[in-house]
C-alpha cells in the first residue's frame, strides 16, 4: 500500500497548552470526534454529519469556545481510524488549521 500525504514528520514541539488533539471514528452514517481540549481534564464527544466540512465547522467552534476561555489554539490534531484514507483530503480545503496524523506522525498540508 503506498502511503498518501507527505510522511515527514512535523518539526514543532507538542505544546498541549494550545493544541487540539482528536480522534474520529468513521462510518458512511456518522463521524464520532472525541476530542482533548487543553486546560480540560475530561474529552468531549461529538457526532458529526459524515463529511469533511461537519467536522471543519465542529473543530472552528471548538476552537472559539477554548479561546473564549483564554485558551487560544495554534494546532488542531486530528487521527482517524485506518481504511478511510481520503480524509485528510476532505478536510484540507475545509481549513488549513486542522493536522491529520499519518500512522501517527502529523502530516503538515502542502
Amino acid at each position: 500500500m503506498r502511503p498518501t500525504g507527505n510522511p515527514t514528520p512535523s518539526t514543532a514541539a507538542l505544546d498541549y497548552d494550545s493544541t487540539k488533539i482528536g480522534a474520529l471514528e468513521l462510518s458512511s452514517k456518522k463521524w464520532v470526534f472525541a476530542v482533548q481540549l487543553p486546560g480540560v481534564k475530561k474529552h468531549s464527544r461529538h457526532v458529526v454529519e459524515p463529511n469533511g466540512l461537519a467536522l471543519a465547522e465542529l473543530i472552528e467552534r471548538l476552537k472559539s469556545r477554548a479561546e473564549s476561555n483564554g485558551r487560544p489554539i495554534a494546532r488542531v490534531i486530528v487521527t482517524h481510524e485506518a481504511g478511510r484514507d481520503g480524509l485528510p483530503s476532505l478536510l484540507m480545503p475545509c481549513s488549513r488549521s486542522i493536522l491529520p496524523l499519518e500512522n501517527g506522525v502529523p502530516v503538515k498540508p502542502a
